[in-house]
């Protein structure tokens, strides 16, 4: 996904807003890409690698439109399992969707 190089690289202060469905699927990603977690959200983070590896492989630069929904499906799986993950170790999860005004 586009954002895994902007969360590790760009350090600026410019930012795209994005919607926060889109934003949980770009963090899954994120934490896929590392395989963090333990259990069975590893389990599902392993796969959604998998299946961007697979693209890879095959010599693709964009996912299927099925591999999207795929990924976007199991984002909304994953999330509330790896802020669970969160939450029992003591550390905070993701915050929820704020709007800010801008002047």
């Amino acid at each position: 996904m586009r954002y895994i190089a902007e969360i590790n690289f760009n350090h600026s202060a410019e930012f795209d807003q994005v919607p926060f469905d889109e934003f949980v699927t770009a963090v899954e990603m994120y934490r896929a890409h590392w395989r963090l977690g333990e259990g069975t959200v590893k389990v599902l983070y392993e796969t959604m690698a998998g299946i961007e590896e697979n693209m890879r492989a095959q010599g693709r630069w964009r996912l299927t439109p099925e591999e999207k929904a795929l990924l976007a499906s199991l984002s909304k799986r994953t999330h509330p399992m790896f802020e669970e993950y969160l939450r029992e170790r003591g550390l905070a999860g993701t915050p929820r969707s704020a709007q800010a005004r801008v002047p």
